[in-house]
């Protein structure tokens, strides 16, 4: 083994390493603010990239209609376990973000799509549609069962996981696909080291001062 195949093993391991201790950092930061262990995680990270490679296609990705589908499950499960609470400012809540949140980012997506607007549109666009997943998903599977024991909410987790798995299958198919790099410089070859590889560090100890 010389310097080269050696830095190039270090560069993955330290790469791979900042990796699995930002996933440790969400697993925790989610534990012990609900007591899921959030198994499912994975699925939000993949559904944001096929996203991404849809819209780099000009195609309209399921996503918005998964979002809105979450949407009505969440407003339905809600007003039927708090029916006897419900007040103008709750309903108003519910129907903002449950579905008028939903339905506005369905339409702006197949508007924004055929365009083709750029990497950064398209990525702003996947974390809108993305990110209101998670509290959609959190009031359907886990909060009805938020006081069970910590066994119970893994098991839902699970549950959660491969129903996310077997949409993702049927809204993406099982073929792969890819995205633009988010940078085309290659790594260098005396240190093997780019700017992806620094991104990915610098992200790591952002989120470990985050957490302190």
């Amino acid at each position: 083994m010389d310097a080269t195949i050696f830095l190039f093993l270090l560069q993955d391991g330290i790469i791979n390493g900042a990796i699995y201790a930002l996933v440790a950092i969400a697993t925790v930061l989610v534990f012990a603010v609900t007591r899921v262990i959030l198994v499912p995680q994975g699925e939000f990270v993949a559904f944001t990239a096929l996203t991404i490679a849809a819209l780099e296609s000009g195609n309209v990705p399921s996503t918005p209609w998964l979002l809105l589908a979450l949407g009505c499950l969440a407003a339905t499960s809600e007003l039927v376990r708090h029916f006897r609470e419900l007040n103008l400012r709750r309903v108003a809540r519910i129907v903002l973000f449950d579905l008028a949140l939903p339905i506005a980012l369905l339409l702006l997506t197949r508007t924004l799509a055929p365009m083709k607007l750029g990497q950064v549109s398209n990525i702003l666009l996947a974390i809108a549609l993305i990110t209101p997943m998670g509290p959609m998903i959190y009031r359907i599977a886990f909060e009805p069962i938020a006081h069970s024991s910590v066994l119970v909410l893994l098991m839902a987790a699970f549950g959660v996981h491969f129903s996310l798995m077997g949409l993702g299958l049927l809204f993406f198919g099982p073929e792969g696909t890819g995205t633009t790099p988010l940078s085309n410089m290659t790594p260098d070859n005396h240190n093997g080291y780019d700017e992806r590889s620094a991104f990915v560090i610098e992200v790591r100890d952002g989120a470990f001062h985050l957490v302190k």
